[in-house]
């Protein structure tokens, strides 16, 4: 199986055997950057050519994504983000113990007030667990700003907001205001507070390996993305 990358009109396709690799719906993995490109070269060449196993395949599966569903359905992947915006992780403080809410505020705050800074924009803050209402100017901005990804970032956008639970760490991994270690500890804060308090046990630990592997991958793929990868 050879495996090639080579300059196209719109990007940067990646060949199989001299022909350009399609997606299930047909469409060519054609992706915007080199870099993207060669890693997506480097997973097809370490694949088995006879039988694929697409779990070793992380960037395939969202080039993918962003090909064959993302491209396609964009307005309601902008609308299902927009349901968030009523339980933002950020957002949703506690008021007990008081050195939790302390914690809380210190890792939480200054992204929300980076998100405002950016986006001219405010999060309200509550505590409990019920639905915070946030103001339609809030709502029309993260639509503005959903629509105007593309369809790569929109992918991994929506692929990160899932993992980590929160629009604002999801917009903030992207943009490179934190690395996926911060992004990590900012989704688990409540978690590693009680953790430090009783403990873990393995089962726990293991979860929290793998969200943090995700997050890696994730803050991988929005370097790829950028022009000077």
């Amino acid at each position: 199986m050879q495996i090639d990358v080579n300059r196209q009109n719109n990007g940067w396709g990646i060949s199989r055997d001299g022909r350009l690799i399609e997606t299930p719906r047909h469409q060519p993995w054609v992706v915007p950057t080199s870099a993207l490109a060669e890693a997506l070269a480097d997973e097809w060449r370490a694949q088995n050519p006879k039988k694929l196993d697409w779990q070793k395949m992380p960037l395939g599966q969202l080039v993918q994504a962003a090909l064959d569903h993302v491209a396609v359905e964009r307005d309601q992947i902008v609308a299902e983000m927009l349901r968030y915006v009523g339980s933002e992780l950020l957002c949703q403080r506690t008021d007990y113990p008081m050195e939790l809410a302390t914690h809380q505020a210190n890792i939480w705050q200054p992204l929300l007030d980076w998100f405002a800074k950016k986006q001219g924009v405010t999060w309200q803050v509550g505590t409990g667990v019920m639905p915070i209402k946030q103001s339609s100017a809030l709502s029309d901005k993260l639509q503005l700003v959903t629509q105007r990804m593309d369809d790569f970032t929109l992918a991994g956008f929506r692929h990160t907001a899932q993992t980590c639970g929160s629009l604002v760490l999801a917009l903030a991994l992207a943009a490179g205001r934190i690395d996926s270690e911060e992004c990590y500890r900012a989704a688990e804060v409540e978690r590693h507070y009680q953790i430090d308090q009783w403990g873990a046990d393995e089962e726990l630990q293991r979860r929290l390996e793998a969200l943090k592997a995700e997050l890696v991958f994730c803050q991988k793929w929005f370097r790829l993305l950028s022009p000077e990868a």
